[in-house]
């Protein structure tokens, strides 16, 4: 019941669907998607918005069993789908806003991670 109230956000997820290995809670309020490639990390209260964590990034994060960071509020710098599009990187974390306008970046920058990915196994 996680995100049953988004629609952007089901949507979204149910986008990828296929290539989602398993489901995880970070914390109480934070369910993370591993797409064997990356994470998703989506927050309850963070509605119309997901973010990307490349695997190394989360694996250092995850080290810290007291007092995980909150996925929805990094520490690090990030940037927006857009910007990773604009400079072609898929690495660290990436901010997925789901409003009209960023949509199509958040799934173009999807698509690349999971391309890229497939193409190097």
């Amino acid at each position: 019941h996680h995100c049953e109230d988004d629609e952007r956000k089901k949507l979204f997820f149910r986008r990828y669907a296929l290539s989602i290995a398993g489901v995880h809670h970070w914390d109480d309020e934070t369910l993370l998607i591993d797409l064997d490639c990356c994470y998703l990390a989506s927050h309850q209260s963070d509605e119309g918005r997901v973010w990307y964590y490349d695997r190394n990034t989360l694996a250092m994060l995850a080290e810290s069993r007291i007092n995980r960071p909150q996925l929805n509020q990094p520490q690090q710098p990030f940037i927006t789908a857009r910007d990773a599009m604009l400079r072609q990187t898929v690495n660290n974390i990436v901010q997925l806003p789901l409003d009209d306008v960023n949509l199509l970046y958040a799934n173009d920058f999807m698509q690349r991670v999971i391309t890229d990915a497939q193409s190097k196994t």
